[in-house]
């Protein structure tokens, strides 16, 4: 049974995003937090399990450089922390620039799902409390489901729930 308390995204796309992902409810799905300060907060002075998928941009907690980079690939480092079973998918540049930037290598138009096709507008609507209620952004985002991006994305995820304490990574 997963917890689903362990597993916090930083912003509402990233958790729109995990939840279409991974086959998770938007009621019973992952943590939303604001920042990357609460969801390390939420780490820092625990042993226990922990998953973090957080942006990563020029605002970084300083509890993120206890964290040793495991893998870098496809926009998304995955960061282990060194004493602890606590993970940080780091997605870059952040995730809303992510989306865009695979859809541009599949020749996706977001315009197609009447979305704005540049960052600066895509942002916008991605900062949006409300967005999980935008049908057109989970149809957007479920049309990147099968890239490779998101392939890898969900095989981390869930070779890291698979097995918390020492997962066969890939």
């Amino acid at each position: 049974m997963i917890d689903y308390t362990k597993i916090m995204t930083e912003c509402y796309v990233d958790t729109m995003v995990i939840n279409l992902l991974m086959g998770f409810s938007d009621t019973k799905g992952v943590n939303h937090k604001h920042g990357c300060n609460e969801v390390c907060q939420l780490m820092i002075g625990t042993d226990g399990f922990y998953l973090g998928i957080i942006d990563n941009d020029k605002r970084q907690h300083s509890y993120t450089k206890e964290f040793i980079q495991l893998s870098d690939n496809y926009h998304i480092s995955l960061c282990k922390h060194q004493n602890r079973p606590q993970y940080l998918i780091k997605i870059h540049p952040a995730m809303d620039g992510f989306l865009l930037a695979i859809a541009g290598r599949y020749g996706i138009n977001p315009e197609e799902y009447n979305l704005p096709p540049n960052l600066g507008e895509f942002k916008i609507l991605t900062k949006n409390m409300n967005v999980k209620a935008n049908d057109n952004l989970r149809r957007f985002i479920k049309s990147l489901r099968h890239s490779e991006e998101m392939n890898y994305l969900q095989s981390i995820i869930k070779a890291i729930l698979s097995n918390p304490y020492s997962p066969d990574l890939p």
